[in-house]
This record gives C-alpha cells, sequence and structure tokens, in this order.
C-alpha cells in the first residue's frame, strides 16, 4: 500500500492545517478502510497541502472536507504524555472544526427556514 498511497510527496500544510493533513495520514493507514475513502483522504491530503486558508476557513471553502476531517478526528485520538502543546494544539483543530461546522449548520437551517418563509408569503399573496 505503501507505493500506491504515497502522500509523502505532497506538499506538506503548515500550522495547524499540518494538524488536519496527518489525520488524512491515519486515515489513509488504515487499513480497514475503504479504498474510495482512502483515495478521498488523499485528495483531502493534497488540497490541504495547497490551500492557502487557514484551519477556521474550512467549512467555508469544502463542507464535505471538513466533515470528512472532522469524522477522522473523532475516530482517531492522538495521545501524548511528553508533547502537551502537541495535544492543545489538536484540541483546538478539532474545536475550530466542530465551531464551523456548528455555524454551518445553523446557517443552512436559517436559509432554509427564510426560503419557506418566502415561498409561504408569495403563496398567500396570491391569494389576496
Amino acid at each position: 500500500m505503501e507505493n500506491s498511497f504515497n502522500f509523502y510527496k505532497h506538499e506538506k500544510a503548515s500550522g495547524t492545517m499540518y494538524i488536519a493533513q496527518l489525520y488524512m495520514e491515519f486515515f489513509i493507514e488504515d487499513t480497514s478502510n475503504s479504498m474510495s475513502q482512502m483515495i478521498r483522504a488523499m485528495e483531502i491530503h493534497k488540497w490541504l497541502g495547497t490551500t492557502r486558508i487557514p484551519i477556521d476557513y474550512i467549512f467555508e471553502k469544502s463542507y464535505h472536507h471538513g466533515m470528512f476531517i472532522l469524522d477522522a478526528m473523532e475516530q482517531y485520538k492522538i495521545t501524548s504524555e511528553k508533547d502537551s502543546n502537541f495535544i492543545i494544539t489538536v484540541n483546538d483543530v478539532k474545536r475550530s472544526l466542530e465551531y464551523q461546522k456548528d455555524l454551518h449548520e445553523e446557517r443552512e437551517i436559517l436559509l432554509c427556514k427564510m426560503a419557506i418563509s418566502s415561498i409561504t408569503d408569495n403563496g398567500y399573496r396570491g391569494y389576496d
């Protein structure tokens, strides 16, 4: 599998984006994942290395990539007795992604309610 999934050739992300990229590496190396999901993780891994947005805007750029990364962070836990700063950074990334997800979902609900309200209002106006 090492030859077919050579994510080492991808550009490395910097800062907190590297954490997201690292989780894609965990996902890719886990042979219990389906091949299609591993390929998707490779695409996200590459995207993370080339995108120039901060971690706080992943969901604005790609909801599906953000969800995939967040799901991987739920699936794989990092623990370390030696590097607590790294663990804090990982937790910060996860909290940022969760916050973005919640905002995105709230925004979608609000937009749906506005659309329904608009349709309903226009429908009633037609019968005046």
